[in-house]
């Protein structure tokens, strides 16, 4: 294994409700953000509804980043990525729709 790949690899254990889904969200925009592939990211929960909970997350954290530029800067600040804007968020979602068949969202 690579340094690169061993530095991709995050592991969030935690208790209900303080987290987890807005952090593996993060990490998975994050992800995307620095040009990784979307077949090559995989985040497992235990339960569909948190593998839903967030697919759904990073599809609308990446369309409110697309449709406002308030909201661009917030998720750029937020994701450490100061080259997210409205324009490079709107180009992400588009190319997340078209492969949202090859996103790996589900349960372990």
């Amino acid at each position: 294994m690579s340094e690169r790949e061993s530095c991709m690899r995050k592991l969030i254990r935690a208790s209900a409700g303080s987290g987890k889904t807005f952090q593996l969200s993060s990490h998975f925009l994050r992800q995307l953000f620095q040009g990784h592939a979307p077949e090559t990211i995989v985040a497992t929960t235990f339960t569909r509804k948190a593998a839903g909970e967030i697919l759904g997350r990073v599809l609308v954290r990446l369309a409110d980043a697309a449709d406002d530029t308030k909201a661009a800067k917030k998720l750029a600040e937020f994701l450490e990525q100061p080259d997210i804007t409205k324009a490079t968020s709107r180009e992400l979602l588009a190319q997340v729709t078209r492969n949202l068949h090859r996103l790996r969202v589900c349960t372990l």
